[in-house]
């Protein structure tokens, strides 16, 4: 049967009362959760629960200014609220306050929470012993405190948790109102991490596999017709600071012409790519091929094979820590709107035109081609990261992304 809403007090009260007997770490567990419900305190926290020195006091917590707060907690099993359970009350709140009075160092707030009901001469009572004996902040919980709490929409999963009443559908509709948003932001951001350290796993196990394609996207403000743009020449080169004798890479494209005659365009227009390390001598990739025109976008790529020459290539995890920067003829620069890198199936880098900066090179690529004094006409610039840094790729602080998934076999 679902729980009666109007029994629901009296059961928290009930509980509050045996349910936890004995059991002194779920005790303290659950005034912690109450109490950090409470706005006044923050930075809740239990001493020790399962048990040890505690350092004369059971939780401790920040208070209002940034006070500091010690507290106890005095539960009896099943009290009555008699006298008896007053008596005991008393004597157990004199002795907590003075034993954190002389060994829990300097506070300013003493919280002393119990299970037993008092009445509000017996409040009055401790709140005035100890204001008397401690000049401090004195704050009382007694088992109406912590039960309206326990009732109210921020209490329901503590209740829960530590005394095991179900909600019912109108406590359920009022934990969801008030806490649904939240629960699914903290799912949300929950769901979000375990990706994260999944695609950084992934990532991880793939850096070491042969890099096989380093490539590059130039995107373009607009569609332009080859003919409105009759030479595009761009270079991608990438350096690692180390000794090892190969350790530069470069990628890059151009359109063929009279002064090239790249024989696999015929004598159409197409773009050629081209691969190469220190030297341009021997290429270590090219391809040439026909594109769409207008053009939206200029993409090369190149990389190593397991037929390549074990001496000279390169891992994915080679590229970590490694700098990089583009060179283009000018006009091509001016239509950009944006770059990206790729390797392998992993996005490294990107940036939109606003970010990149472009001034003149310290020394003119060397490509394997030839241009012809009109083309150079069209100035090469570097293109680098605003204010004139060159881009870095960085594999400890950020992890790559995979452009493209890999595939499921059907079995």
């Amino acid at each position: 049967m679902p729980p009666d809403p109007d029994g629901q007090p009296k059961l928290t009260d009930e509980r509050l009362r045996n349910w936890l007997n004995g059991d002194q770490p779920a005790r303290e567990r659950l005034c912690v959760q109450i109490l950090s419900l409470d706005r006044r305190f923050t930075n809740v926290q239990p001493r020790q629960p399962m048990g040890g020195p505690d350092g004369a006091r059971d939780l401790e917590a920040t208070f209002t200014n940034g006070e500091r707060a010690v507290g106890a907690i005095g539960f009896r099993n099943s009290p009555k609220d008699s006298a008896g359970d007053m008596s005991w009350v008393r004597g157990k709140f004199a002795s907590d306050l003075k034993e954190a009075l002389e060994r829990a160092g300097e506070f300013q707030v003493f919280v002393f929470m119990t299970n037993v009901k008092l009445t509000v001469t017996e409040r009055q009572k401790l709140l005035a012993s100890g204001r008397a004996t401690a000049s401090r902040t004195i704050e009382v919980f007694d088992r109406e405190n912590l039960r309206v709490t326990l009732d109210s929409p921020e209490g329901l999963a503590a209740r829960f948790q530590y005394l095991q009443i179900p909600l019912s559908d109108a406590e359920q509709a009022a934990f969801f109102s008030r806490w649904g948003s939240e629960l699914e932001s903290l799912m949300g951001r929950s769901f979000a991490a375990v990706e994260e350290r999944l695609r950084r796993l992934e990532f991880m196990h793939e850096r070491d596999a042969l890099l096989t394609n380093l490539s590059f996207v130039l995107r373009l403000r607009a569609p332009a017709l080859l003919r409105d743009l009759p030479h595009l020449r761009a270079v991608l080169s990438v350096a690692k600071l180390t000794r090892r004798e190969h350790s530069h890479w470069h990628v890059a494209i151009c359109n063929n012409s009279p002064a090239r005659a790249l024989s696999s365009c015929g004598s159409g227009s197409c773009l050629a790519t081209a691969f190469w390390l220190e030297e341009t001598q021997p290429v270590r990739g090219s391809s040439a091929s026909v594109r769409p025109d207008p053009l939206s976008l200029l993409a090369a790529s190149g990389g190593f094979s397991e037929y390549s020459d074990p001496e000279v290539r390169a891992n994915l995890a080679d590229l970590g820590e490694a700098f990089f920067h583009f060179e283009m003829n000018r006009q091509l620069f001016d239509r950009l709107a944006g770059i990206e890198i790729f390797a392998n199936e992993y996005l490294l880098w990107s940036a939109t035109a606003e970010s990149l900066y472009a001034d003149a090179p310290n020394v003119e690529p060397t490509t394997p081609w030839n241009f012809s004094d009109d083309e150079l006409a069209d100035e090469w610039v570097r293109v680098m990261l605003g204010y004139g840094r060159p881009g870095q790729f960085d594999f400890s602080s950020t992890t790559p992304r995979r452009w493209r998934e890999a595939q499921r076999l059907e079995g």
